[in-house]
């Protein structure tokens, strides 16, 4: 995104994710595009401009959910980045995101199997 959060840019992969076509992305702010909401509570995962005293900083979450338009969710793995020019001004961000669902479904049925007896399904 630039400063302005529009979008500028997105990949084929990112296209498929979200369900939104880039000519219709581009220019558009990023939350008519990507919504994300943490898994647990349903809250809302903000992207903003960072302040200041967190310049060079990324903000990684592995529990976040994509709200795709068709309101299809998928849960995905995102690492938020912001773009900062010499003099240390931001010029916007860079949002990283892949589908994190058959992961994210693997480590739920391991940790039922760790606290569940296997043959009557009782916790341990």
């Amino acid at each position: 995104t630039d400063a302005a959060n529009r979008i500028t840019f997105m990949n084929p992969v990112a296209e498929k994710l979200t369900g939104v076509a880039v000519g219709e992305a581009l220019g558009k702010v990023l939350g008519h595009v990507y919504w994300a909401v943490d898994e647990e509570s349903g809250q809302r995962i903000g992207l903003t401009r960072p302040s200041a005293s967190e310049r060079s900083s990324s903000d990684q979450n592995t529990r976040a959910v994509l709200v795709r338009r068709d309101d299809t969710r998928c849960s995905i793995r995102q690492v938020v980045s912001p773009i900062m020019n010499d003099r240390h001004e931001f010029c916007g961000l860079v949002i990283v995101f892949q589908d994190f669902t058959d992961a994210r479904a693997l480590q739920r049925q391991l940790a039922y199997a760790a606290a569940h007896d296997a043959l009557t399904g009782l916790a341990n």
